[in-house]
């Protein structure tokens, strides 16, 4: 059950990658990045809880904004 909570995470922290890329924070090349950091096997676990921090933290900046 850990995993799918860590997936869903990561999938919010690169939905969060997407999004600054949109808004013209983020390079292309640093997104580009992430992806290939999730395809080698040796940086994917590390991608995944990095992408797994960002999104707990792009959440919890969103849930706080929204409450004031």
């Amino acid at each position: 059950m850990a995993w799918v909570a860590v997936m869903g995470l990561a999938l919010q922290g690169l939905a969060t990658a997407h999004r600054r890329k949109a808004e013209g924070q983020l390079q292309r090349g640093w997104l580009v990045a992430i992806y290939v950091m999730l395809i080698v096997p040796l940086f994917s676990f590390v991608t995944v809880a990095l992408l797994a921090g960002w999104g707990l933290a792009d959440f919890w900046r969103r849930m706080r904004i929204n409450a004031v």
